[in-house]
């Protein structure tokens, strides 16, 4: 089934964005609701039990699908209860692709053993660095708000460098105190060494997962020049931008790529394939599944969700099942990061269900 450009998708999405942004129980429930009757409850008899994958058009790029709830509820004891919401990630694993094409290029089993695990960069954004005119212009220009401070500092994500040496750690003992030993190195950047040359001159093709825990902008007049930003201190002749342009030009062979920062899957304005260059480009470049967000995302919440996403891969689950369970074990915890804010921004694009690459 088919689903064209919809005044009311984009108007139920946007509702249901600010109700998650707000924690509005109420509105959530009546909003995400509405677009599960709208999007999927028509197709229910087809699908039965089976796992989702969406392949969105440019109306149905922004919707965190997993997140929508399959159910009305009436009332609830305890409104501030998310994991009493009947979310459809309870029921099936939910992934997003390009083209069917594409996802079965990307399904095509790896036969290459990594000789590192883990490559990571965090830039952190906690010391003062004066960024040129290039990274400032392109940062104020694509962003909805003034980012730079008066002393043109980008803001601190001290969760990054948590987030980034707690996954090193996780898949160094993923396989137990001999794992200490045996497991392949990971390589963590930080600050200054987390350069855009570094990445472009280090063989990526021997990491089995890419890492980017930073800030990042959609360029939605021209999407090619939505850019990640890594160290600038400009010396080595790189802008510190990495544009999507570029990736494109990355060889890569990674089971996985993380894009763990803002907006870095959210469709661009004149973007009808609807998920953006930067996911394209790495796929293109090689990376057989990438978790990226829908939209800007919180720097404790991400933190709390990779740690539990990686948990979840070193039991050697795949990519898809693996954030399927962190986000359930998010919604289940009953704090507050059990809200959909915290864990539905971000999503799967790939083969579902694809085995991971024996170490």
């Amino acid at each position: 089934m088919r689903i064209g450009p919809s005044i009311e998708v984009a108007h139920l999405t946007n509702k249901l964005r600010v109700a998650y942004e707000q924690s509005t129980a109420a509105d959530i429930l009546k909003y995400s609701f509405s677009l599960y009757n709208l999007l999927l409850f028509p197709m229910m008899d087809i699908i039965g039990e089976d796992d989702l994958i969406i392949i969105p058009n440019q109306s149905l790029s922004s919707i965190s699908f997993e997140a929508l709830t399959t159910s009305p509820v009436d009332s609830l004891e305890d409104s501030t209860r998310f994991d009493a919401f009947p979310f459809l990630i309870k029921d099936r694993t939910v992934t997003y692709g390009f083209a069917a094409s594409l996802l079965m290029m990307q399904s095509y089993p790896k036969q290459k053993l990594f000789n590192n695990d883990l490559l990571a960069f965090a830039p952190v954004f906690d010391i003062d660095v004066q960024y040129s005119q290039v990274v400032a212009s392109f940062v104020n220009r694509n962003s909805s708000a003034q980012v730079f401070d008066s002393y043109n500092l980008l803001p601190p994500l001290p969760g990054s460098e948590r987030e980034v040496k707690s996954i090193a750690s996780i898949l160094k003992w993923k396989d137990g105190w001999k794992g200490v030993f045996t497991s392949p190195p990971s390589d963590v950047l930080l600050r200054e060494e987390s350069t855009e040359h570094r990445l472009k001159s280090t063989d990526l093709t021997q990491y089995r997962y890419l890492h980017f825990a930073t800030h990042s902008f959609a360029d939605k007049n021209n999407p090619a020049e939505s850019g990640i930003i890594l160290e600038t201190s400009g010396s080595d002749g790189e802008d510190g931008i990495l544009h999507a342009h570029e990736i494109f030009d990355l060889n890569l062979n990674a089971e996985l790529v993380v894009l763990s920062s803002c907006d870095t899957a959210k469709d661009a304005a004149n973007d009808n394939s609807g998920l953006s260059g930067f996911a394209k480009g790495f796929i293109y470049a090689g990376a057989r599944n990438l978790v990226a967000s829908l939209w800007p995302s919180d720097d404790v919440g991400t933190q709390i969700l990779m740690q539990e996403f990686y948990q979840e891969l070193a039991k050697g689950l795949s990519s898809d099942v693996a954030l399927r369970n962190a986000k359930l074990n998010l919604i289940n915890s009953k704090g507050p990061i059990a809200k959909p804010y915290y864990w539905s921004g971000f999503i799967h694009i790939g083969p579902p269900g694809a085995s991971e690459t024996a170490p």
